[in-house]
């Protein structure tokens, strides 16, 4: 849901803000990689044995943004990757590409844009 305040755009995703993430908010923003690796893959039990979740978290991100531009340091600078707003697009893109075109994020679009994007397809 995105609303039109005076200081911009405020958009949510599963109870979590655009700005929690723009911001760099490591626990939100692991929230809500949560949310998204429940919607977009299957976990079997399993499938964590011996690893925390924000390890789980970061290696499914890497996982699922390998070979995307700008995102090649994901796993070394995890929440630093998500503050420019493109690993939402590429978890989104990577699932369904006709409802992201990330190249166009990537070069046309600020961080606040793209999050705003991606939170209205997701």
């Amino acid at each position: 849901i995105a609303e039109y305040g005076s200081s911009g755009i405020n958009a949510e995703y599963g109870g979590i803000s655009i700005s929690a993430i723009y911001e760099g908010n490591p626990k939100l923003t692991l929230a809500l990689v949560w949310h998204l690796i429940l919607r977009y893959s299957h976990l079997h039990e399993g499938d964590m044995m011996g690893v925390s979740a924000e390890v789980h978290c970061k290696n499914w991100c890497g996982k699922n943004t390998d070979g995307y531009v700008g995102l090649e340091n994901i796993e070394k600078d995890f929440l630093g990757t998500w503050v420019t707003g493109l690993v939402l697009p590429a978890i989104i893109n990577r699932s369904n590409p006709e409802l992201i075109d990330y190249r166009d994020l990537y070069y046309n679009k600020s961080p606040e844009e793209r999050f705003e994007i991606s939170f209205d397809v997701s």
